[in-house]
């Protein structure tokens, strides 16, 4: 009988050393017992999705298709769209430094 005291009472003090090991390194990591979940990352900047084209506010095509909207990709020449993206962009340029 005395040795399986003995076994319970190691047993004991193993599992409350590892369970103050263990909550001791989730504080230390700034989990402070949320079981390992992930910190909420920094929200996603929105993107100018307007037209390009000097007075449209048309939705533009995003990235792939050089923030023009489909009506102006129709119209105008690509030299065009071109000349309309860099006007675009030096009337924004100031936003974007202040």
């Amino acid at each position: 009988m005395p040795r399986n005291d003995l076994l319970e009472q190691l047993a004991e003090r193993f599992v409350s050393t590892v369970v103050a090991k263990l909550n001791g390194s989730l504080q230390a990591n700034g989990l402070k017992g949320r079981r390992g979940v992930a910190k909420k990352s920094a929200p996603a900047f929105s993107r100018n999705m307007v037209c390009r084209v000097e007075g449209c506010r048309n939705k533009s095509g995003g990235p792939r298709w050089g923030y023009i909207c489909e009506e102006h990709r129709k119209k105008l020449s690509k030299p065009e769209q071109r000349r309309a993206r860099e006007k675009w962009n030096k009337t924004h340029e100031a936003v974007k430094s202040a």
